[in-house]
């Protein structure tokens, strides 16, 4: 089965199903696209087991989501996947995700806690860009490279006070909290 949406009145817009929450389907219908379906009463993204992937801007300039929940089963995030949602301000990305594409996170304004999956391996041109609130990072064990270009991982994030970093890590230290 594909994965699928629901909106509710609560507020809480629940994925379900298995593989790719995908933009549209495979046929280019936007039947399914959540971006045409976007409502600003959705506060809740609950994101449920079975869904392994999200695609690219799936969820690009939901403002008002405040919270999302990913499942265990999720392995990869999109390119753009949730970039200028500013209501979010605080991530937890599951372990089960190995890769977070170019600028999945960019512009999310209101995020100000994060913390990454411990198999994450690199982080991408711009992912976390011009989130201009955020304060502290956990990186993971794994990681082995930061994009480091004209658009770092990290990039316009002015408030940024923190990095903390796995001892298993053998790739990066930290020094005085940066």
């Amino acid at each position: 089965s594909r994965a699928t949406w629901s909106l509710y009145d609560n507020g809480d817009m629940v994925i379900s199903g298995q593989g790719t929450m995908k933009l549209k389907d495979e046929d280019y219908n936007y039947e399914y696209d959540v971006q045409d379906h976007y409502d600003s009463r959705i506060r809740n993204l609950i994101i449920e087991e079975g869904i392994t992937a999200l695609d690219d801007e799936v969820f690009e300039n939901f403002i008002t989501v405040e919270t999302v929940s990913f499942p265990d089963t999720l392995v990869s995030i999109g390119r753009l996947a949730f970039r200028n949602c500013t209501g979010i301000t605080s991530l937890v990305i599951p372990d089960s995700v190995t890769s977070v594409s170019s600028y999945a996170f960019e512009g999310c304004t209101g995020l100000i806690n994060l913390n990454l999956s411990d198999n994450l391996k690199v982080l991408e041109s711009s992912v976390f860009g011009n989130c201009s609130n955020l304060k502290s990072v956990t990186l993971p064990s794994a990681l082995e490279e930061i994009t480091v270009n004209s658009e770092n991982a990290f990039e316009k994030c002015e408030y940024l006070e923190s990095f903390a970093i796995s001892q298993e890590n053998k790739n990066y230290t930290v020094v005085d909290g940066v």
